[in-house]
């Protein structure tokens, strides 16, 4: 069901990062795109832009007026890099673990497909999705996907 094809990674976020600039100018975030000129990925554009939708959306709303939300991609082992992470509430490191699992919801807010849905998307490429989080501080969302 991928329909894979050759993406420019940094004009393809760049169109992602866009539809989002107006929400983050009516929030008063800071944000910070610092794209690798040059890199490829071979994916399904609808599936990635599906995950990378989903983390700019939850990032968006764990952070509040005046933080930051920052994108970068790179090359690491045999693979590209997308990470998306923020000043926001963070996640407590009990729920860690289960974010990634459906219908399991930290606090407030959302269904709790999101998350799975993302990892299924990075899965089914090949590659897989971490967080990082410090409660209080902010999380850390970085996508994998093999050459």
């Amino acid at each position: 069901w991928l329909r894979k094809q050759k993406i420019q990674l940094k004009p393809f976020l760049n169109s992602i990062v866009e539809r989002f600039s107006r929400l983050f100018l009516d929030k008063v975030i800071s944000f910070k795109f610092s794209p690798d000129e040059e890199l490829v990925m071979n994916a399904d554009p609808d599936r990635m832009s599906q995950i990378i939708v989903n983390l700019l959306s939850n990032a968006l709303k764990a952070t509040e007026k005046g933080g930051n939300i920052w994108m970068k991609t790179g090359k690491q082992d045999s693979g590209v890099f997308i990470e998306i992470g923020d000043t926001g509430h963070g996640i407590k490191q009990e729920d860690l673990p289960f974010i990634f699992e459906r219908f399991y919801k930290v606090s407030e807010g959302g269904l709790g497909i999101g998350l799975a849905i993302a990892k299924e998307l990075a899965d089914a490429h090949g590659g897989k999705i971490e967080a990082k989080s410090v409660y209080g501080k902010g999380s850390t969302f970085t996508v994998f996907i093999p050459l």
